[in-house]
C-alpha cells in the first residue's frame, strides 16, 4: 500500500520588512501581511503501477481562518481563502496574519475517481473511490517572520461507489465478421408492408452500420463500447470484439439503408424504393473467430420507381 508520509515543511523565506502588526485597534485584513500556504496534493488513482499520482486538477482547497483570531470586534465568522488544485498537483493560498499568530483549518475538496485496479484473477478494471481529507490544522501562523508554508497531504479513499464498477478496455480480442445482405427481389410482400423471402443481394460497399458491444467478465464486471463500421465489397464486415479469457460479449448490429425492390408477383414486377433497418443481436464467446452473417430488413416503402 501507498502511503505519503508528509511533515508540514517551514520555507527558509522570511519577511523583510522589520514593521510590526500588532492588533491594538481595529484592523483592515487587506491591511495586513500575508503567509503563503502552498503544497502538493498527492492521490492513488492507479493502484496497479507502485507510485502515487497528482490529485486531479480543479479540486478546492480552503483555508479557513475564524475572525476571532485577529481579534476583530465583530468577530464571530470565518475568513475562508480559496484556490484549485493545478495539474501538477500544486496549490498556493494566501492569508492575513498577525504577529500574535493565527489558527487556520486547511481543507481539500472531496471527488470520485475510477481507480485503476485488479481483481483477484488478475484483470485489470475500473473502480469508482471516494476520495476525501480529514483537513489539516496549521498554528501560529505570523508568530514567526516565515511567510511560506508548505503542507503537502495525501488523499485517503473510503467507500466504494455501489453499482458502479466497469472493467478497463481489454488488450485482447475476438473478431466477429460475417456478410450483410438485403432482400432485392420478392415475391411474397405480406398485405404490401414487409418483403419477406427472396433473392439477397449484398449491402453495398460504404454503407455505415453500427455494433454495440457489452462485455461481461467472470466476476460480473462489465465494459461497453460503440463501433461504427464501414461495409466492404461483397457486403462484408467485420469488428473486433473486446473479450477476456471467461468472458462473453453481446454484439448487436444496427443500420439503415435505402435501397431498390423489385416486387415479382405484381403484373408489371415494379420497382419500389424501400427503407431497410438492420437489428440483430449476436453473442461472443472467448474463441479465435465468429463468422455471423446478418440481414437488413425492408420496413416501410418510400415510393414507386
Amino acid at each position: 500500500m501507498k502511503k505519503l508520509l508528509i511533515p508540514i515543511a517551514v520555507c527558509a523565506m522570511i519577511f523583510t520588512s522589520c514593521k510590526k502588526y500588532d492588533v491594538s485597534e481595529e484592523l483592515k485584513l487587506e491591511s495586513l501581511p500575508t503567509v503563503e500556504i502552498k503544497g502538493t496534493v498527492y492521490a492513488d488513482l492507479d493502484e496497479t503501477n507502485g507510485i502515487l499520482e497528482y490529485a486531479p486538477a480543479g479540486k478546492e482547497v480552503r483555508v479557513v481562518v475564524a475572525y476571532s483570531q485577529y481579534g476583530l470586534s465583530s468577530g464571530s465568522g470565518n475568513l475562508i481563502r480559496k484556490a484549485e488544485i493545478q495539474a501538477n498537483g500544486e496549490y498556493s493560498v494566501s492569508v492575513p496574519v498577525i504577529t500574535q499568530g493565527i489558527s487556520a483549518t486547511l481543507t481539500f475538496e472531496e471527488f470520485d475517481y475510477q481507480v485503476l485496479t485488479k481483481n483477484a484473477n488478475g484483470v485489470e478494471e475500473l473502480i469508482w473511490k471516494r476520495f476525501s481529507h480529514g483537513g489539516q490544522n496549521i498554528n501560529n501562523l505570523g508568530s514567526s517572520k516565515v511567510i511560506d508554508v508548505r503542507v503537502n497531504v495525501q488523499y485517503s479513499s473510503g467507500s466504494i461507489a455501489p453499482n458502479d464498477t466497469i472493467l478497463k478496455r481489454p488488450s485482447t480480442f475476438v473478431e466477429l465478421s460475417g456478410k450483410l445482405e438485403y432482400v432485392k427481389d420478392d415475391s411474397t410482400t405480406s398485405s404490401g408492408i414487409t418483403p419477406m423471402d427472396g433473392l439477397w443481394a449484398s449491402v453495398p460497399a460504404g454503407t455505415k452500420v453500427y455494433a454495440e458491444i457489452k462485455l461481461t467478465d467472470a466476476d460480473n464486471k462489465t465494459y461497453e463500447e460503440q463501433v461504427t463500421i464501414t461495409v466492404a465489397a461483397g457486403g462484408e464486415y467485420k469488428v473486433n470484439v473486446p473479450m477476456t479469457e471467461r468472458g462473453s460479449a453481446t454484439v448487436k448490429l444496427t443500420g439503415e439503408g435505402f435501397w431498390q425492390l423489385k416486387v415479382v408477383d405484381t403484373p408489371d414486377n415494379k420497382n419500389e424504393f424501400w427503407r431497410y433497418e438492420l437489428n440483430q443481436t449476436f453473442t461472443v464467446y472467448n474463441t479465435n473467430s465468429i463468422d455471423k452473417n446478418a440481414k437488413f430488413v425492408a420496413v416501410n416503402k418510400i415510393n414507386d420507381l
